[in-house]
């Protein structure tokens, strides 16, 4: 196996450099293994837990267990880049396919850091969930209504007025007459009237369609005969009354398994509602969550566009930048020469043109203007979107606009950083 990776190696250094750099045969097998096997171990847990909260904090153990690799792994790429990737812009050589390395970069980050949120995936395994949202939305609502026949209530204590049980026969005995109980589970609330009619027709059509629907969710029933259900509920010959549940409603029920068929019906709404261990398969948490590959894969790109002691003092002024702009701020707000929320935007937008001078219009030494420039490619993505007017913009649109600049910008400083590394005596 050692042989054989050393000939991959080999093979990718001498015909492939620019992959080879990347370390794409290293860490990308090494994502890929290490995500499918969480995912495994993930479709395990949900097989042998029947509690979601108790599965929900093993996945969590498991992804904080992963956050040292995930630390360690990071560390490693970055190094891989700066000690080959960036040493060749260091040395005044080209830099080639530059936007495309930064994808490459991103993806790479992205695939690391989700590793931690792995086992989620395994969660998609779990036995009896509906995967189907628009059909498991039409099973609960038929669910909701037909339960009425599976799940009976009879009250202990009864008037002259009450009745002893909610499905009983009218006195011609051709429909059945149906109370409205609300019962513990969530969605079986049945018939909204009280009470419901119904003809006995109805009643068996209703019987066989929740058969089919629930045997969808594991449900396992005593027995299946449509008739036997129906004499069963109108005359209660064969029920025995269960009154464990310590209130003074005792209940019968068809479903053998009854807390299994309550489980995956549950799970189902948790996984189309994106709750509990089904979390990791909302878009809204990986849309913003890949901000954290997208950051990394942005200063590191820098990093290996420009020369480190530039790209050392360019963090320098993206650090003292905010610090300056605030207490100039402050002692205008004292003064009562900041108007307000515009007035500190229009602040910002003069600090960010004196850099913007700096780097490409004042008659500076090279040097000092490429730690401006490179400055400016940092913060320009966060900058530009609150100069703009951060009311005009929603959160999500925020966002956009942040990411749309980040790959603009990366895209334009590829030209910036060839023309001034490459050719650092016209610049």
């Amino acid at each position: 196996m050692k042989k054989y990776y050393q000939k991959i190696d080999a093979y990718l250094l001498a015909r492939y450099p620019n992959i080879w750099v990347l370390g794409v045969h290293i860490f990308v097998p090494i994502i890929v293994v290490t995500f499918l096997t969480l995912v495994i171990i993930g479709a395990v847990l949900v097989n042998v837990y029947k509690g979601i909260y108790s599965l929900d904090d093993s996945f969590e153990q498991l992804g904080l267990a992963m956050a040292l690799p995930v630390i360690l792994l990071l560390i490693l790429f970055i190094i891989r880049q700066a000690k080959y990737n960036a040493l060749r812009v260091h040395h005044f050589l080209p830099f080639k396919r530059r936007f495309a390395f930064f994808l490459s970069f991103w993806l790479i980050f992205v695939g690391i850091t989700s590793l931690p949120f792995a086992t989620y995936f395994g969660s998609y395994f779990t036995p009896g969930i509906n995967h189907d949202k628009k059909g498991y939305f039409e099973d609960r609502a038929l669910m909701g209504k037909y339960m009425t026949h599976f799940y009976l209530k009879k009250s202990r204590y009864t008037t002259s007025d009450d009745q002893t049980n909610d499905y009983r026969l009218s006195k011609r005995g051709s429909s059945l007459m149906l109370d409205v109980h609300r019962y513990n589970w969530d969605f079986a609330k049945y018939y909204n009237g009280t009470p419901a009619q119904i003809t006995l027709k109805e009643a068996e059509e209703e019987i066989a369609a929740f058969i089919v629907i629930a045997k969808r969710y594991n449900a396992e029933f005593k027995t299946e005969d449509v008739g036997s259900i129906l004499e069963m509920n109108t005359t209660e010959k064969g029920i025995v009354w269960d009154n464990s549940n310590g209130t003074e409603m005792d209940f019968y029920t068809h479903i053998a398994n009854l807390s299994e068929f309550e489980r995956c019906v549950t799970w189902s709404k948790y996984y189309h509602n994106d709750r509990q261990v089904f979390r990791m398969f909302n878009w809204e948490f990986w849309r913003y969550y890949s901000l954290v590959g997208f950051s990394l894969a942005f200063l590191l790109i820098i990093y290996c566009s420009t020369s480190k002691g530039e790209f050392g003092w360019a963090l320098l002024v993206c650090a003292l930048f905010p610090t300056v702009y605030g207490i100039v701020a402050g002692l205008l707000a004292i003064l009562d020469i900041l108007d307000g929320e515009t007035g500190a935007q229009l602040l910002l937008a003069l600090f960010t043109g004196a850099l913007i001078y700096v780097a490409f219009i004042g008659n500076y030494k090279p040097k000092l203007k490429r730690i401006f420039g490179i400055s400016i490619n940092v913060m320009l993505p966060i900058l530009l979107p609150i100069i703009v007017n951060i009311e005009m913009l929603d959160e999500v649109e925020f966002f956009v606009f942040a990411f749309v600049m980040g790959l603009v910008t990366t895209y334009l400083y590829s030209f910036y950083y060839q023309y001034q590394y490459l050719h650092p005596g016209k610049s």
